[in-house]
């Protein structure tokens, strides 16, 4: 089990009180919330894949965080990425196996946003998550669609959009930017990485069209 050595301050040990695993309630979101964690989680994966790196992409697995002072921390983030743990299927993630993920992003609701920006933030910057993004696809709850957090050499920091309405990931060398109500997948060409599902129907309609030119 990892035990992670966390500053002792007033924040600190007044956060540990508060710390607590994921439920179902947090999980379980409108039709926006769960298009958005399939849509960047299938962007994220797909860049994964074309550059053959061995990132692991999870949406809403578990997280077995470690002790977090006398607490086991379980989680499941809307989107995780581990660089170097590899594609596998798992049926949980162990961090004291494979180590902390580097990137996370949440999808912000009625029932976990206080936590989402407020405890979680704190959390995950203490444990060692390197950028950390809360998504809102209709503003509700955050006021604007996204804020965004990565560490810095001092504290966890906010994270900025650049000129080109982007955020753009440090750790994985692409882009995030909101399409309406969803969260998209920029590759480091500045190219629109389509999802899956995307793909398919690309394909679908070439074919289709193919065939209407075959005599």
């Amino acid at each position: 089990m990892l035990v992670h050595d966390l500053p002792t301050d007033p924040q600190t040990d007044m956060d540990i009180v508060y710390l607590r695993d994921d439920t179902e309630k947090d999980l379980v979101g409108s039709d926006p919330h769960q298009e958005s964690i399939h849509t960047v989680h299938q962007g994220v994966k797909r860049v994964g894949q074309k550059r053959c790196f061995p990132w692991h992409v999870s949406n809403q697995l578990v997280v077995l965080m470690g002790k977090i002072s006398s607490k086991d921390w379980r989680l499941s983030p809307d989107i995780f990425v581990h660089t170097t743990a590899g594609p596998e299927p798992l049926t949980s993630f162990n961090v004291a196996a494979h180590g902390v993920p580097e990137f996370v992003i949440e999808v912000a609701s009625q029932s976990s946003r206080e936590y989402d920006l407020e405890l979680k933030r704190r959390m995950y910057g203490r444990v060692g998550v390197h950028e950390y993004l809360v998504y809102d696809p209709t503003s509700e709850y955050l006021g604007t669609q996204v804020r965004a957090w990565r560490a810095t050499p001092r504290d966890f920091a906010p994270w900025m959009p650049e000129t080109n309405g982007r955020w753009h990931s440090r750790v994985l060398d692409l882009s995030f930017r909101p399409e309406g109500l969803l969260l998209r997948v920029f590759d480091c060409d500045g190219s629109l990485v389509p999802t899956f599902d995307e793909q398919e129907r690309r394909i679908a309609e070439l074919e289709a069209k193919l065939r209407s030119l075959t005599p």
